[in-house]
């Protein structure tokens, strides 16, 4: 089989990390699951500015290509890449009618449901708000590309921008250091002798 989707025209491609290879593997084994789904929800209290929290995860984004790695088929193996940012859509959702049960049910079924592995973004985010100053910020990342310490940097970085762009400062976008830096120097060493 040879490259799919978008991956034909990227000029980099990575091997999968031994972690991320059992993930794989695992992931075949058992197509259509949610096992692998790292989600979690933030509340925002305060002031609820959803175009500015946009802009922070948008922010976010950019700045971390770990969060855009995509897993591609090269010649029948599983391989990444770090597709291109672009500015994402991200949901908007008002639970004002429901409150807390509505988005507590609407979580657990996003949470559940799968997500597609191959040339696909392996994140989701979402907006939602219960009250006119009590919002959500749900994320959902593929195990393949996060874990529970990078989902805790994730919502460090979105909060603080957030927080520097309700203020009127500019955010401080540091890019992370890169995961495809690790995933090279596993290489390296398996590689050698």
């Amino acid at each position: 089989m040879g490259n799919q989707g978008e991956a034909s025209s990227v000029v980099k491609r990575y091997p999968l990390t031994h972690p991320q290879s059992r993930i794989w593997y695992v992931e075949q084994s058992h197509p259509g699951t949610s096992m692998w789904n790292n989600a979690g929800t933030l509340k925002i209290h305060g002031t609820l500015d959803f175009d500015l929290l946009d802009h922070a995860v948008q922010l976010f984004l950019e700045a971390n290509e770990s969060l855009r790695l995509r897993i591609c088929l090269n010649e029948g193996q599983p391989a990444q890449y770090v597709a291109p940012y672009a500015p994402i859509h991200i949901d908007r959702l008002d639970f004002s009618v429901t409150g807390l049960k509505g988005l507590y049910e609407w979580d657990v079924r996003q949470t559940q449901a799968p997500m597609p592995l191959i040339d696909s973004p392996l994140y989701y985010f979402a907006l939602a708000k219960t009250a006119p100053n009590e919002g959500y910020l749900y994320a959902k990342m593929h195990h393949i590309i996060s874990d529970g310490v990078s989902f805790v940097v994730f919502a460090n970085g979105v909060m603080d921008n957030y927080d520097r762009l309700l203020c009127g400062e500019d955010p401080v976008c540091r890019p992370a250091t890169s995961y495809l830096d690790y995933v090279e120097e596993e290489r390296r060493y398996t590689e050698s002798k």
